[in-house]
């Protein structure tokens, strides 16, 4: 239930009929909108943040009126991670080296944080 075990996308206003192509424009199309938002800092928050390299790490939650919608937005984030591996698909996302070793629960150490 988590993880949309049967999924099929449509474009609103659009005609197609979900093959493999348009979960592949939608998966590409989020990825990218979410490496904007950390780029840009568009939204009123942005739980992501973007670093010189491109890579994109989550930002601290910091106590607050809006701690529990900054939670919920990295949940939603994980969840489409996730759910991109599962339909393996690519995505046009780089995390950063220290987020892969947090995911992967490998211990870091000052060398990665350099």
């Amino acid at each position: 239930e988590l993880l949309a075990p049967s999924m099929s996308v449509y474009f609103e206003g659009e005609q197609g009929i979900d093959a493999g192509g348009l979960s592949r424009d939608w998966f590409d199309s989020v990825a990218r909108a979410l490496v904007d938002s950390a780029a840009l800092n568009r939204f009123r928050f942005s739980v992501l943040a973007a670093l010189p390299s491109g890579a994109v790490v989550p930002r601290p939650v910091a106590p607050g009126k809006h701690e529990v919608e900054e939670l919920r937005a990295l949940f939603a984030i994980g969840r489409f991670l996730a759910l991109a591996v599962l339909r393996e698909r690519p995505l046009p996302l780089l995390l950063a080296p220290t987020t892969c070793k947090h995911l992967l629960l490998e211990p870091l150490n000052l060398e990665d944080l350099r």
